[in-house]
């Protein structure tokens, strides 16, 4: 009977693990790790850049490339490096998971600009480039995005 109890407890636990890697499939909503850093003007540390890429395959949704760890700049919407579109004016800026492949690849890079920045004693950025290349291969319905952040890493004047 005891060893009932075991096999039944065993079998239970093995089917919510299958269950929970079943859910965290393409649809599942992401989980990573968010940074922000502040934007202005200090004293200037060094300059620091970072480049990322991610693949989106448009028919299944699956992204490769992301490495879980996203970073934004404040008052730099990802929106906007990525479309060129200024978001509404209203709207407070989320510094949230990405959910889009763009967003992923660019704040992926910011992500790396953080943490070399902090490496410098920075808490701060300024001067921040952007540079955003989409390519779209239609036959295998695949699109690949690459970006590039620069920025000067800076010690924000108090």
């Amino acid at each position: 009977m005891k060893k009932r109890h075991i096999a039944i407890r065993f079998s239970i636990i093995l089917a919510l693990i299958m269950c929970g890697a079943c859910g965290s499939g393409a649809s599942a909503a992401r989980t990573g790790n968010v940074e922000v850093i502040r934007r202005g003007a200090g004293t200037q540390l060094g300059a620091v850049s970072a480049s990322a890429a991610v693949t989106e395959n448009r028919d299944t949704k699956e992204i490769k490339g992301d490495t879980g760890k996203y970073g934004y700049i404040e008052n730099i919407p990802a929106s906007r490096v990525t479309t060129g579109k200024k978001p509404d004016p209203r709207e407070k800026q989320k510094y949230t998971v990405p959910q889009n492949a763009a967003e992923i690849a660019y704040t992926n890079a910011v992500y790396e600009i953080i943490q070399k920045a902090k490496k410098l004693g920075a808490t701060g950025v300024t001067n921040v480039i952007s540079n955003v290349e989409r390519n779209y291969d239609p036959d295998s319905r695949i699109e690949e995005i690459k970006v590039s952040v620069s920025a000067d890493a800076v010690k924000l004047l108090k």
